[in-house]
């Protein structure tokens, strides 16, 4: 079935603005995989949503990677730097890493910018 696309432009800003798939699809009438699709075409709900991470500053940024770097959980590190754990998680992955691997290489001196 196809769509209008103001019909979609409106589900992919309530992704953008923070909504999940399920959330969107039921006030839209539609099924979750339909909203999937639709992030997956323009890049997928991380995409969408990381402008928001962005905006947050990069002083932020190292601040919080390093508290994890240096062996802070996440959950800890997001509350000394006032931010939410999904948004520290978003950028270890973003980075091509997980917690254990940021640390090693912390440790190892290879952490590079990040933290």
């Amino acid at each position: 079935m196809t769509y209008p696309i103001r019909m979609r432009g409106e589900a992919l800003a309530m992704i953008a603005a923070g909504a999940t798939a399920p959330v969107v699809a039921a006030r839209m009438g539609v099924d979750a995989r339909t909203v999937y699709q639709w992030a997956h075409a323009v890049g997928g709900v991380r995409a969408l949503r990381a402008p928001h991470r962005r905006g947050v500053g990069d002083a932020k940024r190292r601040d919080a990677l390093a508290l994890v770097a240096r062996g802070l959980r996440v959950r800890e590190a997001a509350r000394e730097v006032g931010l939410p754990v999904s948004t520290i998680y978003g950028w270890i992955y973003d980075g091509g890493h997980t917690v254990r691997s940021l640390r090693r290489d912390y440790a190892a001196g290879r952490a590079g910018g990040d933290a």
